[in-house]
């Protein structure tokens, strides 16, 4: 999803994997990794085997593997995940469960 691109009220199912370079306002479920870059911004509940934050991220996240949130990223949301980590200057405001 390029950089001006946005979509609002509609869930994304994705079978692979899939990048968020614009503006998304709904719900993600993948079956591979979510990606979301330095511009894309995404409102709303994020369910995939591996996410990376590079951009912004407001909403709970369930993930089945890693989530990791890299120096320019920012999630506001509650996670849940088997391993997490985030970088120097990368921003977490919420809750950590971390399932086995």
């Amino acid at each position: 999803m390029s950089k001006n691109t946005s979509l609002k009220d509609k869930t994304l199912y994705c079978p692979g994997s899939v990048r968020i370079d614009g503006y998304f306002e709904s719900s993600i479920h993948s079956d591979g990794d979510v990606i979301i870059g330095p511009s894309g911004s995404v409102h709303g509940l994020v369910k995939a085997c591996n996410i990376y934050v590079h951009g912004e991220l407001e909403g709970d996240v369930l993930c089945s593997s890693k989530v990791t949130i890299h120096n320019t990223g920012t999630v506001k949301g509650d996670i849940i995940t088997k391993y997490f980590e985030i970088q120097e200057n990368g921003t977490f405001i919420g809750r950590f469960t971390m399932r086995k």
